[in-house]
């Protein structure tokens, strides 16, 4: 198909909608393919990887789009529609569980065996990614750790991981990117938080023509711009 210097123009715009802008026309297409999701299972497989009680899975609740489970010992939220881990917490009642026992077998000695421990975390949980770095790597201890996890004293690893695809159409929306804090002492996530991915439509999809002249007019016109439909 051969484009006229303005339709192209225009073409592009509407290219943008269906991809870097925000997901507007791929997520009407992808929520055509999203299933149900056995959020208590995958409840379950969070609570392993975090070395909790499976059978807590029972106990979740659903509230505003999300799934929800409070214990004594962790705090979880996953997006109710694609099960996705969004949140992992630790309350006040674990650290007084958990007490500083130097010398634990559990015990994480340096950055390098956080990531490992944090790569163990991710691969369990089921965060599904393509290729991610850990970035913003620290160790904190003192007043500097009582900031990050409720007040107590402890020694934590923290970094930011951010996802990487082989297929540059992806772009940010469409890559997973959070944090995480771990235990020194116990070897145990401590914070989890991430974004939740749009599930992907088919790359495949095809119009005609006249649909992206519409679709670039359509968005043309929703932005504001002074339109002239002669000068497509």
């Amino acid at each position: 198909m051969k484009l006229r210097p303005s339709l192209f123009a225009v073409a592009a715009v509407g290219v943008m909608a269906l991809g870097a802008g925000g997901w507007i026309y791929r997520d009407q297409l992808s929520s055509l393919a999203t299933g149900q999701v056995d959020t208590q299972a995958r409840m379950r497989q969070v609570l392993q990887a975090s070395k909790e009680d499976p059978s807590q899975a029972n106990l979740l609740t659903t509230k505003n789009g999300g799934v929800m489970l409070e214990t004594p010992s962790v705090r979880i939220w996953l997006d109710q529609h694609t099960g996705q881990l969004i949140q992992l917490s630790r309350p006040t009642s674990f650290f007084a569980s958990h007490p500083l026992k130097p010398g634990s077998v559990h015990e994480l000695k340096s950055e390098s065996q956080a990531e490992a421990a944090m790569s163990l975390f991710l691969k369990e949980a089921g965060v599904e990614m393509e290729a991610y770095d850990f970035t913003q790597s620290q160790t904190l201890e003192g007043e500097a750790s009582r900031q990050v996890v409720m007040g107590f004293e402890r020694k934590i690893f923290v970094a930011r991981f951010e996802e990487s695809k082989s297929d540059k159409r992806y772009v940010s929306a469409g890559l997973r990117k959070g944090n995480i804090v771990m235990d020194a002492a116990t070897g145990l996530v401590l914070k989890y938080n991430s974004n939740a991915i749009p599930p992907a439509a088919p790359w495949g999809e095809t119009i005609s023509e006249q649909r992206a002249v519409e679709i670039a007019q359509e968005v043309w016109r929703g932005s504001g711009a002074n339109f002239d439909p002669r000068q497509v």
